[in-house]
């Protein structure tokens, strides 16, 4: 008898969790898939990419943040869910029923199980798949753009961010720009800027580096770490475009998860950490949400949910500044990106353990 009240309590438990849970994280599905068509969408109004791609990678940067949307949906589910059962006085039935906040806490892990491991295949094989076509799709777009779908008065930025191309007039017939402003970071603390009268695209084969011809103007050479910067004044100068050359970031985020065991690159370990620590934090903040819902009778539902929501920012960005650190070099394997969860499991550990220790030394 005892076995079907804890089964019902448990079923009770989920499916309360998980009423929140489907409605928050489809609500942050949403949100992000919006602000993405937003960005997409402008630059397919401005004719850096096709129509017909923006749809393809609206769904997959979407695909890519399920990933971090869904445990934090979970997290905020688990607040809310067991927020109310305290607010309305149904956790305090439990515990004089005998059903203890450990018991409850079994409940919510065995959902947060299920969630992980969803989470863990977003993050192993979703996650490379989808970054591998996003990148296969935006190449195809720098591949197909020119000087045809360009417009006068108008700011065009490469792929990386690294180029920005501005011309007063452009004239479609002859493809020739007029009045030409052109911005490259040639290293990472040098960058060139150019200004001509007159600028055009000098054909290339396919697959080989897009190179705009600049005439009749002057390039500067700025370098941020000496006192002089190089001023040159041309009558014609050929520069490659970056647009195309993708980066050691972009290629550990495309590669396979078995292909990224055993490398010593920091961009690869950072990226395969990253992918086998989410199921973790997935079933971590699942676990803590069960402290963080504790409220007062009648103090409302949502009473905590901003104390979580603090919680996770703090958390979630200590987790980028360590993913970063790795991939920049600056720290190894140990500690890597263990140490944001074990901070989390420290707090967790304390506010379960806490109010324990604090009811037995006050008998």
């Amino acid at each position: 008898m005892l076995k079907v009240f804890h089964r019902i309590i448990d079923r009770y438990v989920i499916h309360e969790t998980s009423r929140p849970l489907i409605a928050i994280s489809s609500l942050l599905v949403a949100l992000f898939a919006s602000y993405s068509s937003a960005h997409l969408l402008t630059e397919a109004a401005d004719g850096l990419l096709p129509y017909d791609t923006v749809a393809k990678l609206i769904f997959l940067k979407t695909l890519i943040a399920t990933e971090d949307l869904i445990p934090v949906s979970l997290y905020l589910a688990v607040v809310i869910g067991l927020g109310r059962l305290y607010s309305d006085n149904e956790m305090t039935a439990f515990f004089a029923s005998g059903i203890s906040e450990m018991r409850i806490l079994g409940s919510i892990v065995r959902l947060a199980i299920l969630i992980a491991l969803l989470v863990a295949a977003l993050s192993l094989f979703v996650r490379p798949w989808a970054y591998q076509h996003t990148y296969s799709l935006t190449d195809e777009a720098a591949e197909d753009f020119s000087l045809d779908k360009m417009e006068g008065n108008r700011f065009y930025v490469g792929q990386e961010g690294d180029e920005v191309i501005f011309a007063e007039q452009i004239d479609h017939q002859d493809a020739r720009m007029s009045n030409v402003f052109f911005s490259s970071r040639q290293e990472e603390n040098i960058t060139l800027v150019i200004y001509a009268q007159h600028a055009f695209e000098l054909r290339q084969n396919p697959g080989e580096p897009r190179t705009l011809v600049f005439l009749q103007g002057r390039g500067y050479l700025l370098d941020r770490e000496r006192t002089r910067d190089l001023v040159i004044q041309f009558e014609r100068m050929n520069i490659q475009l970056n647009e195309m050359r993708r980066s050691a970031v972009d290629r550990s985020k495309m590669t396979a998860t078995d292909a990224l065991f055993g490398a010593n690159d920091p961009q690869a370990i950072a990226e395969l950490q990253w992918r086998l620590f989410r199921p973790l934090s997935t079933l971590l903040l699942a676990m803590l949400g069960v402290p963080l819902s504790r409220a007062r009778p009648r103090q409302g539902r949502f009473t905590r949910a901003a104390i979580a929501v603090m919680v996770y920012a703090v958390y979630y960005n200590l987790y980028v500044i360590a993913e970063s650190w790795v991939r920049n070099g600056t720290v190894g394997r140990i500690p890597g990106l263990w140490w944001p969860d074990a901070l989390l499991a420290t707090l967790l550990l304390v506010l379960l353990v806490g109010p324990t220790v604090s009811r037995h030394f006050t008998r």
